[in-house]
């Protein structure tokens, strides 16, 4: 427990493999070289996928295995003698005990016993040798619930281990993913290093952001269409916090987001079309002059482009064949470059953004073991079991009480109320 809190704690101050950009993961590396290295060689920075992290978590979970094993026992031992008669010892055991004396011990007092016992809310077993009362001896389970809550957390922790995956892709406005691993700018992996593959198509509709000031952005959200077969399934806003789940695939808005030109390369000769989003380079002001650079697909040429928001009709277009200048001039949206075989045409200038996509099968194990885990603590706390016995001795009655709960020290005042109305139903 010790280990697996220790490891929590690094994993917490130690910045994670994925939870950081390639960009952050690089700055890291030039800040802190030999720590990034030191981390990196040790699996420091993928503590959760880590096989010596998951190695802890076994041999936690096969302590929890072998302590709820006991624990069951126990409990079972427990219920089992709820069948059983008062005896000395049962007595004897109890904190909690008191002895009545009676003039006549006859079947009309054991009756009139019975009833106070059971008006106090106990169920009443009636024996020769005296009464057996229990109430809410369900709770005696309480315990090994909570250790068995404990081992589903560890399991969702193991399997999340094994099998988690992430990554990160850049989606404009128009454009689908469709979960290709050419898509993916960033991915991580658990220690199985599965590679799940979705089995539907999500398409950016529209992308908004909305600031408080220029740096402090209030609202980043998309609206995204879910395809299946080319059929429309659903439609949802995702927005920081407020991600997107969708068979087993949970999409996280994130903080990245700017513009992108939407071009085509149309082949005259044949009449193919090659189609595809040029994402500008992201800014914390969304004002001055975007610029980036690519290659024309099966012309190889080298297109630089440069695009100003105060025009958002226009874009600067400078195309090279090495350090030959081919094309250089200002293009309108719907126009083009005219490369002889091959027209370059600028379609639109859209928005971009960057979305976490993560796919985890430990995480509903984990949601049951933290539901499991809220109703065992409740249940230790606010249902207590009680066993309560009347042995009958010739002219006295042994009353004792068991509770099976941590909390007996707070009993007494019940125990004071049980005595007084089992003396009230002697006279």
């Amino acid at each position: 427990m010790l280990l697996i809190a220790g490891f929590l704690v690094l994993a917490t101050l130690i910045p994670q493999k994925p939870e950081l950009t390639k960009a952050e993961y690089f700055t890291l590396k030039q800040k802190y070289p030999l720590f990034t290295k030191f981390i990196s060689f040790t699996g420091l920075d993928h503590i959760y996928t880590s096989w010596w992290f998951l190695a802890v978590v076994s041999v936690f979970t096969l302590n929890l295995v072998l302590n709820l094993t006991g624990r069951i026992k126990i409990t079972l031992r427990h219920m089992s003698s709820n069948k059983s008669p008062p005896s000395p010892d049962d007595i004897e055991r109890s904190k909690y005990r008191h002895v009545l004396d009676v003039t006549v011990l006859d079947d009309a007092l054991k009756e009139r016993l019975t009833r106070t016992v059971s008006g106090l809310g106990f169920n009443v077993k009636q024996f020769r040798e005296g009464i057996l009362g229990t109430k809410k001896m369900w709770g005696l389970w309480g315990i090994p619930l909570f250790h068995g809550s404990l081992l589903l957390i560890l399991t969702g922790i193991m399997i999340s281990g094994l099998t988690r995956f992430s990554g990160t892709f850049e989606i404009a406005e128009g454009q689908t993913f469709s979960g290709q691993a050419e898509e993916l700018i960033q991915t991580h992996y658990g220690l199985l290093a599965l590679k799940p593959k979705p089995d539907f198509q999500l398409m950016l509709r529209k992308f908004n952001v909305e600031h408080w000031a220029p740096e402090h952005p209030k609202l980043i959200q998309s609206t995204v269409d879910v395809y299946e077969e080319g059929n429309l399934i659903l439609s949802e806003k995702v927005e920081i916090n407020k991600p997107l789940k969708y068979k087993g695939f949970a999409f996280y808005q994130s903080r990245y987001f700017g513009h992108a030109a939407y071009m085509t390369l149309l082949d005259k000769v044949t009449g193919q079309s090659n189609s595809g989003y040029v994402n500008f380079p992201s800014k914390k002001h969304d004002t001055g002059v975007f610029k980036q650079s690519f290659v024309l697909p099966l012309l190889g040429y080298r297109a630089q482009i440069k695009y100003d928001p105060l025009y958002p009709e226009l874009m600067v277009i400078k195309i090279l064949n090495g350090t030959e200048v081919k094309w250089e001039g200002i293009v309108k949206k719907g126009g083009g470059v005219d490369l002889g075989r091959y027209y370059l045409r600028f379609n639109d200038i859209v928005k971009w953004t960057a979305f976490f996509v993560s796919w985890d099968k430990g995480i509903p194990v984990l949601y049951s073991g933290f539901v499991v885990l809220s109703l065992s603590v409740l249940g230790l706390v606010f249902v207590v079991p009680r066993r309560l016995w009347l042995l009958y001795n010739k002219d006295k009655i042994l009353v004792g009480v068991e509770v099976l709960s941590r909390s007996m020290e707070t009993f007494e005042e019940e125990f004071e109320k049980i005595v007084k109305s089992l003396k009230e139903s002697i006279k």
